[in-house]
């Protein structure tokens, strides 16, 4: 069996065409049209489309914000009762137990302890903080509440005390 000079893996049609690429070319002289440009590089292609995307983005970037904006809007007008108790809760937290936080000499003393380590896998990976007691559990934010933790680890843990993390996870840390 013969094989198409345009596409190798196809069989041979007519004029060493395939069938779908002679019926191109037929069809394209048919209506009077100038025969078809070879596509650009993939490269060129590549940058084209990346620069379109990049156009597009950045074009409905304010769109999307106003868009998310006013969605946030009608949930809070949708939800009053949620928005006030967890104003709430936050004003209450800022007004009774101001913390100082934690200064960048104590998180240094506090990841020299653990020494460079994630508390809870113990590997040495980029560490964030983490709140033993959340604070959306009524932890303060305060060096005797914070330890290093992992990205995974920290992302795993959320707002589940730690009793309640160490349980689900015991076995594979």
């Amino acid at each position: 069996m013969r094989m198409a000079e345009c596409c190798p893996d196809k069989k041979y049609h007519c004029k060493g065409k395939c069938y779908r690429c002679y019926m191109r070319e037929y069809q394209r002289a048919r209506l009077g049209l100038s025969p078809r440009k070879p596509a650009a590089p993939i490269e060129v292609r590549k940058a084209r489309k990346s620069a379109y995307e990049r156009q597009r983005y950045y074009a409905d970037l304010e769109s999307t914000r106003a868009g998310r904006r006013e969605s946030g809007r009608r949930w809070r007008a949708a939800h009053p009762e949620t928005v006030r108790a967890a104003t709430h809760r936050r004003r209450a937290r800022m007004r009774d137990g101001v913390s100082p936080g934690v200064t960048v000499d104590e998180w240094s003393e506090i990841v020299a302890a653990f020494d460079g380590k994630c508390a809870y896998c113990r590997r040495a990976r980029k560490l964030t903080r983490d709140h033993v007691v959340p604070i959306s559990k009524g932890g303060r934010d305060e060096p005797s509440n914070v330890v290093p933790a992992c990205f995974s680890c920290n992302a795993s843990k959320g707002a589940k005390p730690l009793a309640e993390f160490l349980q689900r996870v015991g076995d594979s840390l």
